[in-house]
């Protein structure tokens, strides 16, 4: 319990930073499925979205494709 504790208060003061393409790629995934929320086929678009953001990722296998999920 005290171990859980400890990690807690190191990851409080730690600050992560993304690399700025993948910060540009979770903005658009981000834009890409706000707009297909007003479509009726909402998985679909979502697939396509992702499948886009693998592909600027350079994600090929789907092991990688979990993962980033």
């Amino acid at each position: 319990m005290f171990q859980i504790a400890d990690i807690l208060g190191e990851l409080k003061g730690i600050e992560f930073s993304l690399d700025p393409l993948e910060k540009q790629i979770g903005d658009e995934i981000i834009g890409l499925l706000q707009e297909g929320q007003n479509l009726n086929n909402c998985e679909n678009n979502e697939l396509e979205t992702f499948q886009q953001a693998a592909t600027k990722l350079g994600i090929t296998s789907s092991r990688g494709a979990v993962r980033e999920r």
